[in-house]
């Protein structure tokens, strides 16, 4: 059995190219900012090729629009945020290794989110 620690920051600031309000494009002004940040404890087991997993994590999400008077007709104001509303989570998922440093990881997110992801990798 293992116990493991995760923490991450994440930023981002990604280019506008589109707006769209009720199926119709509006100009892209503004700004985007994204940031968030987590930090998680998990518990995991090994059986010959496989390691199954289980943890929970506590996140702060927040993501906000600035600058928008290209939507003055839909929101009166310039900014625009937006937060997560529950800040603790759990996840489960399966590593798979195989030979010649082949990975595969497959994991499921649920209360704080609600995710499905899958990973590959090769190590060498």
């Amino acid at each position: 059995m293992k116990f493991g620690v995760d923490a991450k920051y994440f930023y981002a600031w990604p280019t506008l190219s589109q707006i769209e309000v009720s199926g119709r494009d509006i100009a892209p002004k503004g700004k985007v900012f994204q940031k968030e940040w987590q930090v998680g404890l998990s518990f995991s087991q090994t059986f010959a090729f496989l390691t199954p997993y289980i943890g929970g994590k506590f996140c702060r999400f927040e993501m906000e629009y600035v600058d928008l008077s290209s939507l003055r007709p839909w929101i009166s104001s310039e900014t625009l945020s937006i937060h997560n509303q529950n800040s603790f989570g759990a996840f489960i998922g399966l590593g798979i290794t195989l030979e010649k440093g082949l990975f595969f990881d497959f994991e499921a997110r649920f209360i704080d989110e609600y995710a499905l992801t899958a990973a590959f990798g090769v190590s060498f």
